[in-house]
C-alpha cells in the first residue's frame, strides 16, 4: 500500500479538489504488546461511511515510548506481521530508529519517493 501526501496549495475554495486526501493513521506504542495487537487488528479491519464515501484507516504509527531499540524493533515486526499497511516510525533516538528501520527493511517506499 502507498500513501501520497501533499499536493498543490489551494488558495480559493472553489479550486479545492482531493488529489491527495488526508491519510488516517492510528498510533501504537512499543511497551504494551496486547494493546498494540488489538489496535493493529482494529486498523486492519475498520471502515466507515461518511457522506457516501467509504473511509478506512490507512496505516499505523509505531511510537517508541520505551526508548529501547530491541523493544521497538519487536513492536515493528509484530505490526508488520499482522497488517500489510503503511507505517510511520516515531522516535527521537537515532539508535531506536535504526533498530526500527532494520526491522522494517522489507517495507520500503517506492523508488523516487
Amino acid at each position: 500500500a502507498e500513501i501520497i501526501v501533499g499536493g498543490e496549495e489551494v488558495i480559493y475554495r472553489h479550486e479545492l479538489t482531493y488529489y491527495s486526501p488526508t491519510a488516517f493513521f492510528i498510533d501504537v506504542n512499543d511497551e504494551d504488546l496486547d494493546d498494540l495487537i488489538k489496535r493493529t487488528e482494529f486498523v486492519k479491519n475498520y471502515k466507515w461511511v461518511r457522506l457516501g464515501d467509504e473511509i478506512e484507516l490507512q496505516g499505523i504509527a509505531i511510537r517508541s515510548t520505551s526508548g529501547n531499540p530491541d523493544t521497538f524493533a519487536a513492536a515493528v515486526k509484530k505490526v508488520l506481521s499482522i497488517a500489510n499497511l503503511p507505517i510511520i516510525l516515531c522516535t527521537l533516538d537515532p539508535k531506536v530508529m535504526e533498530a526500527g528501520l532494520k526491522a522494517a527493511k522489507d517495507k520500503r517506499p517506492p523508488a523516487g519517493s
